[in-house]
């Protein structure tokens, strides 16, 4: 490839700055499955949802958030009981509107890893973000997503944003 120059004398740069804490609605751009690479031989890993999402409206409209929905039942991990994080994920694809009463299969793509069936890209959705740090720097965390098909459980689902300065929703989760 031959050189290239170009004149950045007249280009403000971009500045970073982090998703405030807040309720935002988005809209899916991507679902992909992955798997958490294993950190040691006797780990057990377990498959994963990636969303990524786009705020939908407010001062922070298009930026882009991830959520993760974990596949992991109940186990023991160095003596400690973990968690299942089925039935968060559950209530998740419940809240797109996706039957989830008995086996479920989802399709995917594997080229990309795309999920397939159910496709919930350009669906709805709202969040719950929280102040996070990532390598010793700010960021932001979605610790909470609801489809807005089907309300899950213990996650209120409302009417739109407020669209105020911040794009916090007024529909608060509980």
């Amino acid at each position: 490839m031959p050189d290239f120059n170009i004149d950045f004398s007249a280009v403000e740069a971009d500045s970073f700055t982090v998703v405030p804490p807040g309720n935002y609605d988005v809209t899916v751009k991507s679902v992909t499955m992955g798997r958490k690479e294993a950190e040691n031989d006797d780990e057990e890993t377990f498959p994963y949802l990636r969303f990524e999402m786009a705020i939908a409206d407010g001062d922070h409209a298009g930026r882009i958030l991830f959520f993760y929905a974990s596949f992991a039942p109940e186990r023991v991990v160095n003596g400690t009981t973990k968690r299942s994080s089925l039935p968060r994920t559950k209530a998740l694809l419940e809240s797109f509107g996706v039957d989830v009463a008995g086996n479920v299969k989802l399709q995917v793509d594997p080229a990309s890893s795309l999920l397939v069936v159910p496709d919930l890209v350009g669906e709805p959705a709202k969040v719950r973000v929280r102040a996070d740090q990532y390598e010793g720097e700010p960021s932001a965390k979605v610790s909470r997503m609801a489809g807005t098909k089907q309300p899950a459980k213990r996650v209120a689902v409302g009417a739109g944003a407020s669209g105020g300065s911040n794009g916090k929703s007024e529909n608060k989760y509980k």
